[in-house]
Order: C-alpha cells, then structure tokens, then sequence
C-alpha cells in the first residue's frame, strides 16, 4: 500500500499537459467583434475627420455620369448628423455659391430634431446620404428632412439608408425627389421600400420621367412594381431612361421582355442598357438587340450600389 501511495504523489507532482483539439466545425469561427460595435468604433474614428470640399466638373468622360448646369462645390462627410447636414445646407443657401452638393458617405446620426417648415435648396444639384444600419431615431429625422426640402435644380441623388423603414416614411422621400421633377436624371436608392405602392406611382408618374439612370437595390421583391412603371398603359413609363441597375431579389427575363416590348409599342425607343444578375441567354440577347436593349452585369465599379 505504501509503495502504490508514493506512486501516486509522485504522480501527482508531474506538469500535467492538457491536450485540446479543434473541430473542424470550430475551425475560423472567430467572428470578430459585432456590427454593433464595429459601428460604434467607425463612428467613433470617423467623426472626428472633418469634411471635404472640392470642385466637381459639370460632367465627366462616362457616358452614364449626370450632366450638371455647371462646375459644384461638393462637401462630403464620412460621418454626419442630421443637424450638421442642415447647418451646411442652410450655409450654402445664405452665402449664394452657386451650385453645390452634400454627401455623408457611411453614417448619418440623429441630431436636432426642429425642422424649418420649408428648406428651398435652389443650389443643390447632388444628394448622396448613406448608412449601411440607420437606427430609428435618425431614420425619422432624415424623412423630417425630405418632407422640407425643396431641391427643384437637383440632378443626382444616391440614397442608401439600408435597414428597416416605416411605410409612412417612405412618402416625404418620393415628394422630395418629385420637387427635383424638371432636373432629376440620375437616381439610386437603396432601400427596403417598405411602401412598394409609393415605389411604383413615383416611377410612373410625370415627376420621374426626366430620368436617365436608374438604379435600385433592395432584399424585398420590387419586380411588380417596377415592371408596371415600365408598361403600363396610365404610367409616363421613363420615356428617357438609358440605363436600368436593377440589384433586386428576383427578376424574371422573360417577364422584364415583356415590359420592354410594350413600353416599346407605347413610343419609348431610346437605347436602354439593362444591368441585371442573371445569366441571359443569347435569342434573349439577340431579340433585346433587335429593340436597342443590350443586357450587363451590374458594374460595381461605377454604380452607386
């Protein structure tokens, strides 16, 4: 007993090795830190950067770029709060510029939320507003902003505010780029277009039918809505669009021929570049030719999306 129990403490003093071993289904699965905190810590780095101005030419060398009345200032944030947005806004009114643009390229925050009852933006040609997860309170000040905002030479406008909105949010957005209905030819938006009614009388009606581009990116099913912008009989049918992005849950070649042919019929012949995902087949391509449709991928490069 004795010779067993020396075993054991001898045992017991040995440096113990524990052995761990990594299943495949653990293997890479270090996700980092959250969305939530990567915001916060982007937000954080990215406010204290202050904005920049620089000229921008009235138009470039792509043929799909807008054409602006004439050389802008464009002032662009990294991150901005609505407030910050509508100080800058009301200075370049005050000071009569010229024509100018605003930008805030990764997040909008909620900031004042007192509106003036009516913002007219004779100088704003460009609109670029963006937020990969815009959080409810800034969401609704951002509309509070469209519902004001009398922009009537606004040529491009890129909104991307990307996350859950309210029905009765989306409204004061189509009225805003309506007021722009005699400048307007180049929209993005980036939505989940929670009315999809709205959606579809904005791009049918006379207000949207200056536009030359169009792009639209969205996880909900939009095809309706816009194949009936497209053909309808009682809809103006974008009689000017040369270039249709579409980066939306489905689309249906075959239905999207359709659209086409008849908005065809109905008198809108100009060329029209058609950027799609899916894989079009070559008598799709040979009969779209036929039409002066020619079909692409969507250019990741170029398109605000």
């Amino acid at each position: 007993m004795g010779r067993h129990y020396s075993e054991k403490q001898k045992n017991a003093r040995k440096e113990k090795h524990i052995e761990y071993v990594v299943s495949e289904g653990q293997r890479g699965r270090n996700p980092g830190i959250s969305k939530a905190l990567k915001r916060v810590r982007d937000i954080g780095y990215k406010s204290i950067l202050p904005g920049e101005q620089r000229l921008i030419p009235a138009s470039s060398s792509n043929w799909l770029s807008p054409v602006y009345p004439a050389p802008y200032l464009n002032f662009t944030w990294q991150v901005a709060g609505i407030d910050k947005l509508l100080r800058k806004l009301q200075w370049y009114i005050k000071s009569n510029l010229g024509p100018y643009g605003l930008a805030v390229q990764e997040y909008l925050q909620a900031g004042s939320s007192s509106f003036p009852s009516r913002i007219y933006a004779a100088g704003l040609v460009s609109l670029v507003l963006c937020d990969p997860a815009l959080d409810e309170e800034a969401r609704a000040q951002v509309h509070a902003f469209f519902k004001v905002l009398h922009p009537p030479r606004l040529t491009r406008a890129h909104i991307s505010l990307a996350g859950k909105s309210k029905r009765e949010h989306d409204p004061a957005m189509y009225q805003m780029l309506g007021r722009a209905k005699d400048s307007l030819t180049h929209l993005s938006l980036e939505l989940s277009f929670a009315d999809k009614l709205a959606l579809q009388a904005y791009l049918s009606s006379a207000a949207a039918s200056r536009l030359v581009s169009l792009e639209l990116k969205t996880n909900s099913d939009i095809q309706e809505q816009v194949l009936n912008a497209l053909q309808d009989e009682d809809s103006a049918r974008l009689p000017n669009l040369e270039h249709l992005c579409l980066k939306i849950k489905k689309v249906d070649v075959a239905a999207l021929m359709v659209a086409l042919e008849r908005r065809r019929a109905r008198g809108c012949n100009t060329p029209l570049r058609v950027e799609i995902r899916n894989d079009i087949d070559d008598a799709v391509r040979a009969k779209a030719r036929d039409m002066g449709i020619t079909f692409d991928k969507p250019c990741p490069m170029r398109c605000g999306l």
